[in-house]
């Protein structure tokens, strides 16, 4: 009789060990589903993130056309191209009077291209009284090809341009009357025109017009017959009677450029 109450305590001993391994063993269990559940889930949700960017930038690449693509990779040609004009011209084309290197950000491309072509074929930065020139046409002959000159021109072309303050001090009224003879092939409002492969004068440093008209006029540029438009322009330069003249002419066009911005 006395042992059985005895019995009974390890019965029920036994009883909620083995009950409290079972919940023990249920729970674990359950963390451990859990845990493989975020796992499994985290993992397809980052290649699900991984694919979706994937094929986000694959539709990108597609969508982009020929024609924007060309024109991207012409840009980023040209600004490796750039990098040997910095010094002189500036990081942005806004030019160094200093070292008489005109702002390239407001001249027409194609008047770029046209001018390395002149300058590494000889036909302009070869004359004695042209230092600068010659100069720029050292700097023109590392462009390897066709392709590296548009490039750079495109990549110019891409510039903010502001407009540059004035130096010049001229009479632009009698610059008006003067002016009429460029207006001829740069137009009324010094616009430029392409037909005639004439670059538009606004928004122009009025000391690089100077110090142009002057090397026209003194045959340091427009010397090469192979430059038709040199040729024609000097023709031009050597009609205007002297400095004062001229720089009346540029007073005019600088006048042109402000009235542009009003």
């Amino acid at each position: 009789m006395s042992d059985k109450p005895k019995s009974n305590e390890i019965n029920f001993g036994m009883f909620f060990m083995v009950l409290y391994m079972a919940i023990f063993g249920l729970m674990a269990a359950a963390l451990w589903g859990f845990a493989l559940y975020q796992g499994t889930r985290n993992l397809f949700s980052n290649e699900s993130a991984a694919h979706a960017t994937a094929i986000s930038s694959k539709i990108a690449i597609d969508v982009e056309s020929p024609t924007a693509r060309e024109a991207r990779l012409l840009l980023a040609a040209g600004e490796k191209y750039y990098t040997s004009c910095v010094l002189c011209h500036g990081e942005h084309g806004e030019g160094n009077a200093g070292l008489a290197a005109p702002a390239l950000n407001r001249l027409d491309p194609d008047y770029i291209q046209r001018q390395l072509v002149n300058f590494k074929e000889g036909r302009r930065g070869t004359h004695a009284e042209d230092p600068e020139g010659a100069r720029m046409r050292a700097m023109a002959m590392t462009l390897p090809d066709e392709a590296s000159v548009k490039a750079v021109s495109a990549y110019v072309e891409s510039m903010e341009a502001p407009l540059p303050p004035l130096t010049i001090e001229g009479d632009p009224d009698a610059g008006k009357a003067s002016y009429a003879l460029c207006a001829s092939c740069h137009g009324q409002n010094a616009e430029g025109n392409p037909n005639l492969k004439a670059p538009a004068l606004v928004g122009l440093q009025d000391w690089y017009l100077l110090r142009s008209l002057w090397k026209f006029k003194a045959g340091a540029r427009g010397y090469a017959p192979e430059d038709t438009e040199g040729t024609q322009m000097r023709s031009m330069a050597m009609t205007i009677t002297d400095g004062a003249a001229m720089k009346n002419i540029v007073a005019h066009i600088a006048s042109l450029s402000a009235e542009t911005t009003e």
